[in-house]
């Protein structure tokens, strides 16, 4: 009883279901890089941010909200943006 149809969304639900775990997967290596950064490097370099959240708290905000892909992009941006020319302050991640 099985026909070419069923199959098809047997294949859908099952992309969608390693799509998912996928996704959880980079989401939590990316949050424990982060992590392990503010454990093992942010003590050495001090409190150098220019904005509020800092650069890791925002990253770490980021990709909890949009996701490991967009969140990586957003955080990639704002450490772009910290260098002494900038003047920093309040930027806070965008909302979803």
């Amino acid at each position: 009883m099985n026909s070419v149809g069923d199959r098809g969304g047997l294949w859908q639900r099952l992309w969608r279901w390693l799509r998912h775990w996928l996704e959880r997967g980079v989401t939590a290596l990316l949050l424990l890089l982060i992590q392990l950064y503010r454990w093992l490097l942010s003590p050495f370099i001090g409190g150098q941010c220019r904005f509020y959240p800092t650069c890791s708290r925002y990253a770490r905000e980021a990709i909890t909200l949009h996701g490991p892909w967009r969140g990586s992009v957003l955080a990639v941006k704002r450490i772009g943006r910290c260098h002494p020319l900038h003047p920093g302050g309040n930027d806070p991640v965008p909302p979803v």
